[in-house]
């Protein structure tokens, strides 16, 4: 009786977690063959269930008007939901608007509170965004070791990805201290 009610349950939470990320793929679909208002409806659909990945692609058909007017605001307000739901990229770039004023002066605090969520999900450059904070007092003391720290940690991963003819400048790695 309990391996039967066990399976049971295994079955009702697969097909629940199925059934949310068919929205997105849906919704996925939709966005590659251009039908951003169906994209738009797949997309809403998963967001109901709080996936990131959904919120993140809403966000970005608002930030650049596909098959809508394009609306800063509401993709805003789409980038933060899926932020706060732990999409790195997302952690990323809200990072990134608090830090050049996003709705007023900069808010350092606010920035380096989303880039190192991004960055201890391995989001390499908000490994780097922090390293530069660190390194120019941007928000916090100037400390050029935790500013070496974050930089060896974006080495860390980018490196294995540079090949021969690629150059680590180009990856954004070996930035100089002061």
């Amino acid at each position: 009786m309990t391996r039967l009610l066990l399976a049971a349950m295994m079955a009702l939470l697969t097909s629940v977690g199925a059934a949310w990320a068919e929205p997105f793929e849906d919704g996925a679909a939709a966005e590659g063959r251009g039908d951003y208002i169906e994209a738009m409806k797949q997309y809403r659909q998963a967001a109901e269930h709080g996936d990131a990945k959904a919120e993140h692609h809403i966000g970005t058909i608002y930030a650049k008007g596909l098959g809508l007017q394009q609306n800063e605001a509401e993709a805003d307000k789409w980038f933060l939901r899926s932020a706060e739901h732990g999409n790195a990229e997302c952690q990323f770039l809200i990072g990134f608007r608090y830090r050049d004023g996003w709705g007023g002066p900069p808010n350092y605090p606010e920035s380096l509170k989303w880039l190192r969520k991004a960055a201890e999900q391995g989001h390499t450059a908000a490994m780097g965004a922090l390293a530069i904070a660190y390194r120019n007092g941007e928000g916090v003391p100037e400390d050029n070791v935790r500013a070496h720290m974050w930089y060896n940690l974006q080495n860390s991963l980018l490196a294995p990805k540079l090949t021969s003819k690629t150059s680590p400048s180009k990856c954004g790695i070996g930035w100089p201290l002061r």
